[in-house]
């Protein structure tokens, strides 16, 4: 079965993690959006961008690939409307919106055909690709904000997936790219359903931008993306798959200078599914490997154990009601990240230092990664962040470990939102994981030569080899 891959060389910033908040009030607020943009920007995306770009020059000229439009579907585990009970009652309006940014664009790779019409129109289309706008999950939740004492912060995140089928071959599934993005307000209160929904619908089809003109809404997001230079190359590798995050029993209390933290059941649950996605999205940006969407909930849809399945099929629902099976191609290998323990401790020199309270945020766990029809461990690697001596990395790397672990807080400064502090660097931690497993001038450690090895890249990737001393 033929592959194909999608990338994104100029468009991926806020796909993966940006947040941006209508309204005065939050206007006010700090939004980070340096962690995308520095993901992006390394020097392994960049090289490998540049690889792939060259080997595909050829094919591109000599042919366009044909790429029907197929619509906004929803795609999750359950019937239609219980996983995303907000943003399903907006899909119609957000596939409206993205129709006319999508008409307005000109892929410069390939053709993107039959603006307007839905999946079951594009379905009898045998001579092209099928692209199909995925909703993959929604999670609203609020908190006391950190910020404005006596106000609620309301976010509402939603997780989807732009899905390239093929028409000639059952509907697989032959490239998938994960889109997101979080939208914050403040309330006075708990937020009402309207309030939720008022958030989805920006989050969905907003119109403001990063301060550095990336996209933050979903349209502006698929728009970008296909605007930009994406490229559908033919391949014949297998993917890989990723695995819900694992959360021990020690992470549900994580020790901080002030005391104790409780972490919900139900936050870890909603982080299982949500870091699966950003490390899934992670590994394959620029990457050339050929990754599996990820569906939320693990692999309810596609096995009793995700790691052992050996096939599987997508059941999304599109805006016109229609029903569409999609085949899901087996993983060759499954990366299930465990994180055992979180912990927030403060770092001693560093406070005298600089006359403020700096806290190291750290969390232990291990990668393994297994043979997906066996279950054979391929290879197992214990993480720890900060590092530690024991672990005896590189001093550049353990120091960019260090230096995105710390928080720094003023002097009498109050309560602290230490579940969000964790949400933004456990994202930092998986991305830079992501960049060591997939670019050899990002892996200084050597850790993951083999692995790399294993994974067979599309688009004709070759890798260099050679040490490599310096990160972006």
């Amino acid at each position: 079965m033929k592959l194909r891959l999608c990338l994104a060389i100029a468009s991926v910033s806020a796909l993966l993690g940006g947040c941006v908040g209508p309204g005065a009030d939050f206007k006010k607020e700090k939004t980070d959006t340096q962690q995308p943009a520095s993901y992006l920007n390394s020097t392994g995306i960049t090289n490998s961008q540049k690889r792939m770009a060259e080997n595909l020059a050829e094919s591109v000229q000599k042919r366009r690939e044909q790429v029907s439009w197929g619509g906004v579907a929803i795609f999750g585990n359950k019937a239609e409307g219980e996983d995303l009970p907000i943003t399903s009652r907006l899909s119609a309006d957000f596939q409206a919106a993205l129709v006319e940014k999508l008409r307005a664009i000109h892929p410069g790779k390939f053709d993107l055909k039959n603006l307007g019409n839905g999946v079951a129109d594009n379905l009898r289309s045998q001579d092209a690709l099928v692209l199909v706008v995925a909703l993959a999950a929604e999670y609203p939740s609020q908190h006391p904000d950190p910020n404005v004492a006596g106000k609620i912060r309301g976010e509402m995140t939603i997780r989807g997936h732009l899905l390239f089928l093929d028409s000639k071959s059952g509907m697989q599934v032959v490239a998938s790219y994960p889109v997101g993005v979080t939208q914050r307000n403040i309330f006075d209160g708990e937020p009402s359903p309207a309030e939720f929904s008022t958030l989805a619908k920006t989050a969905l089809m907003g119109s403001e931008r990063f301060p550095n003109g990336k996209a933050a809404s979903l349209s502006d997001q698929v728009a970008d993306l296909l605007a930009g230079d994406t490229v559908v190359p033919r391949a014949i590798f297998p993917p890989v798959a990723v695995a819900p995050v694992s959360f021990g029993s020690g992470c549900g209390v994580a020790n901080t200078p002030r005391g104790p933290v409780n972490i919900s059941v139900e936050t870890l649950a909603r982080w299982s599914d949500e870091f699966a996605v950003t490390f899934g999205s992670y590994l394959g940006t620029g990457s050339g490997f050929p990754v599996n969407p990820y569906l939320p909930g693990g692999s309810r849809r596609i096995g009793s154990d995700r790691v052992l399945s050996a096939a599987g099929q997508i059941t999304m629902r599109t805006v016109n009601n229609k029903q569409l099976n999609a085949s899901l191609k087996a993983p060759t290998l499954t990366f299930k990240l465990e994180v055992a323990s979180l912990r927030a401790v403060r770092d001693e020199k560093e406070s005298i230092a600089k006359l403020r309270e700096c806290v190291n945020y750290g969390i232990s766990g291990k990668l393994l990664v297994v043979n997906a029809d066996t279950g054979h461990l391929v290879q197992e690697v214990l993480l720890e962040w900060p590092s530690s001596p024991s672990q005896r990395l590189p001093a550049k790397l353990a120091s960019e470990y260090l230096k995105r672990s710390v928080k720094i807080y003023p002097d009498n400064h109050s309560p602290v939102d230490h579940i969000g502090i964790w949400e933004r660097k456990i994202d930092w931690f998986l991305g830079q994981l992501a960049l060591e497993i997939a670019f050899p001038e990002e892996d200084l450690a050597h850790r993951f030569e083999s692995l790399r090895s294993n994974i067979r890249h599309n688009a004709g990737i070759t890798l260099p080899s050679g040490n490599y001393a310096s990160l972006p």
